[in-house]
Order: structure tokens, then C-alpha cells, then sequence
């Protein structure tokens, strides 16, 4: 079920920390749309807590919350599937590029280790 909220997402947050915001390359840019995408209400909240994330190619990848809860069926669609979030604004500069991606997902495995939860693609 989609909510139609459509919001923006920081893909590497404002309130992570400097040497994270630095690896992903938007320390000094916290409205640039290499560091942004587009989601539904439910999707970003989320993607902020770590259920879900996609990779350096925008291949989605499921925590296994998200794979053993029904509340989360719709998302399960989208396991393993490349997506593009937002149009860019400028071909030659995706949005978010693949490199805040590789790192959000490097986060993002950090966390699922440290929450004890597998992540699936």
C-alpha cells in the first residue's frame, strides 16, 4: 500500500557522524541531491531505521525485519530490484550517486550487525 507521501531523503543523514559524512563526500552539502532521493513516507522511515538499503547500483536489499514482517509485504517486491530514485539533474551526475550509495550501504551493514539482523538482497 502506498501512502502518496512523497518526501526527501537524505541518503547520508545530517545527523551522522563528521568521518561518515566525509567517506560519502557531502560534509560541506547537506541539501545536495548526490546526497538525496526521493520516497514514500513509509519507505524513509525505513530506511532510517536500517530495514532496508540500496547499494552502490541501487539494488535493494531487505534487513531480515523487513523480510519476516507482514507489515512489510510491498517492500518485498522491490528485493533485489535495481531502482532509480529521481530523475538527475545533470546526466552526467546521478542522484544520489553511486558513491553516497556504497557508503550508506556500508552503514547500513554496520547496522544490521549491530542490531543482530541479517540483510538479504
Amino acid at each position: 500500500r502506498n501512502s502518496n507521501n512523497v518526501v526527501a531523503a537524505h541518503v547520508v543523514g545530517v545527523k551522522c557522524s563528521m568521518d561518515d559524512r566525509k567517506a560519502a563526500g557531502v560534509y560541506k552539502q547537506e541539501y545536495a541531491s548526490v546526497n538525496g532521493m526521493l520516497l514514500d513516507a513509509k519507505w524513509h522511515a525505513a530506511f532510517n531505521s536500517y530495514l532496508w538499503c540500496p547499494d552502490r547500483d541501487a539494488v535493494i536489499h531487505l534487513s531480515s525485519e523487513i523480510m519476516d514482517n507482514d507489515e512489510y509485504a510491498e517492500f518485498r517486491l522491490f528485493a533485489g530490484k535495481s531502482r532509480r530514485f529521481q530523475e538527475p539533474l545533470r546526466p552526467s551526475q546521478p542522484c544520489p550517486t553511486p558513491d553516497v550509495l556504497a557508503h550508506r550501504f556500508d552503514m547500513y551493514i554496520r547496522e544490521c550487525e549491530r542490531a543482530g539482523t541479517r540483510c538479504r538482497r
